[in-house]
């Protein structure tokens, strides 16, 4: 998650309408299995994934899309300990707690939740449940409107209130469209899409919409990606 404390806004060149759960990081390595590289090896396997994304059209396009530059936050519960040291290492800033994905923006926001579950991204909408934040927002995520299209409304009504309460708002630029089979990292882009809030389209709501809205509240959710923050969970 990129985070700015500027006034910038967001410039979406190409917007357009239109889930595969995330693996656990394994920390026992079995027979058979490839070990986990140390730092300075995941170090380099990054920078070399990264030089090849930039020769590509692709990121040129992306480039295109996105313009801003920001300080990088990031955050998963899952990350080993080498990832985390890979990430210092590569100069971002780890988010310290297990948030669910409730992180109030201070400023412009690229939001990177690619493949990650409905109830992360709902739990983010909710934390920034105001036309000033979200238009702020720029959410690389899968796409909302395949969300739409695979989850029965009621179910997107009764456990993702906040997302089904923009799908009639949000702007998508679908990058899984754009992103060539060649490149070797291809597939970590399906079903991705880059979702911008128009504030034009936020002042159409009432203020009752935006004071109105209760909570995500989560009981017997079935949602795997979701890695829940167990101190929450004791009473």
């Amino acid at each position: 998650m990129a985070n700015g404390n500027g006034s910038t806004e967001w410039k979406v060149v190409s917007r357009k309408h239109r889930t595969r759960p995330r693996l656990a990081a394994s920390h026992v390595t079995g027979v058979g299995e490839v070990p986990e590289p140390d730092s300075p090896e995941l170090v380099r396997r990054i920078l070399r994934t990264r030089e090849e994304l930039r020769g590509s059209q692709f990121w040129t396009n992306c480039r295109g899309t996105i313009q801003h530059k920001a300080p990088t936050s990031v955050f998963d519960p899952i990350f080993s300990t080498v990832e985390c040291e890979t990430l210092c290492r590569l100069g971002f800033h780890l988010i310290p707690m297990n948030k669910e994905g409730r992180h109030p923006i201070s400023g412009p926001t690229l939001a990177v939740l690619v493949h990650c579950g409905k109830a992360l991204c709902n739990n983010f909408l909710w934390a920034n449940w105001s036309p000033n934040n979200l238009a702020r927002i720029l959410l690389l995520s899968n796409s909302f409107e395949m969300l739409h299209i695979r989850t029965p409304n009621r179910v997107l009504q009764r456990d993702y209130v906040h997302i089904s309460q923009v799908l009639d708002i949000v702007e998508e630029a679908s990058l899984d469209s754009q992103c060539p089979s060649s490149l070797p990292i291809a597939e970590a882009f399906s079903d991705t899409s880059l979702h911008s809030f128009p504030m034009a389209s936020l002042c159409t709501r009432s203020m009752a919409f935006w004071e109105n809205c209760p909570p995500p509240f989560y009981l017997d959710l079935d949602e795997p990606e979701l890695v829940r923050d167990i101190q929450k969970l004791v009473i």
